[in-house]
């Protein structure tokens, strides 16, 4: 995950709760990224829907 965020992770996955704009990007059928619009960072942290 590139942009500001927290992250709290609940019983069918996690809640993310966005401090700046961001897309979320489908990466298959079952795992997302969360990317920052206008940042600068690299990082990203993987979802599974399914959990």
């Amino acid at each position: 995950m590139s942009a500001a965020h927290e992250l709290e992770r609940g019983p069918t996955g996690y809640v993310v709760s966005m401090r700046e704009e961001a897309d979320l990007v489908r990466q298959d059928e079952a795992h997302y990224l969360i990317e920052a619009v206008d940042g600068d960072g690299d990082d990203a942290v993987e979802s599974d829907e399914s959990e």
